[in-house]
């Protein structure tokens, strides 16, 4: 027995249902991937932090350990011109030695000063990766459960797509020949949605008035016909009998 047009209407609006759930399973199919490429990148970048702060305490321990070393040469030179002092026998050679002792006095106490204020910053540091590289191991706890959540989520948009996609290809074969056709034609166009209810005059696609001539052909006719406005399918929506929108009796 041939489908009344009531039953292809329905037909294609639970098809175009299940279209509209694919498309949004394919939207969040694809989004996922970038969430966890983003994820990734943040993690990426906040363990470049922590890379670039421990070359600068390498660099720090660096600039320390030849410092000292500097400092305990310029230690060993004063010494030795210490030493030359109490051995000079004239006063020109007694006013340079002084003047050695000096310079390697004053150098030291450059480099002493410095060497303090290295290991300030060394100390700062430490405390500060320490912090950091504490976070990051709490971070990276979590951003590695929100992937595995996600890639979790993307098997599943995976299954629920294929199994509406079959779902999708059971109610085409089902559907009428002729409305199918139409349906597909309007979808490949990416007029979406491709079919929609004519309510009190007004197409629910374009929210637009209906010409009154192609109205009275609607309701002649009780056919799915095509909005002049947006080109999408259109039907009437259902429109009472008399006498079954009767209001209640008064008490």
């Amino acid at each position: 027995m041939e489908k009344t047009l009531d039953e292809k209407v329905i037909h294609l609006i639970h098809l175009q249902d299940i279209d509209f759930e694919c498309a949004s399973l394919m939207i969040e199919r694809d989004e996922l991937p970038q969430k966890i490429s983003d994820f990734e990148e943040d993690l990426k970048n906040a363990e470049f932090i922590i890379i670039m702060d421990r070359k600068r305490l390498e660099n720090l321990e660096n600039d320390r350990k030849t410092n000292e070393r500097k400092l305990k040469e310029e230690e060993e030179m004063l010494k030795k011109s210490e030493s030359k002092r109490r051995e000079v026998k004239t006063n020109k050679e007694y006013s340079a030695v002084l003047k050695e002792i000096d310079t390697h006095k004053e150098q030291n106490s450059l480099l002493e000063e410095h060497i303090l204020k290295v290991m300030d910053e060394i100390d700062a540091l430490k405390n500060d990766l320490l912090i950091k590289e504490n976070e990051f191991a709490k971070k990276s706890a979590e951003i590695h459960l929100e992937i595995h959540r996600i890639q979790t989520r993307i098997g599943e948009v995976e299954s629920m797509f294929n199994a509406k996609k079959i779902d999708r290809d059971g109610m085409a074969s089902r559907a009428d020949p002729d409305y199918f056709k139409k349906y597909e034609m309007m979808a490949k166009k990416g007029l979406l949605p491709v079919i929609a209810m004519v309510r009190k005059g007004i197409c629910n696609g374009c929210y637009l008035n209906v010409p009154p001539q192609f109205f009275n052909e609607m309701l002649r006719d009780k056919d799915l016909k095509i909005c002049p406005n947006c080109g999408r399918l259109i039907y009437l929506e259902d429109i009472p009998e008399k006498g079954n929108d009767k209001k209640a009796d008064k008490p």
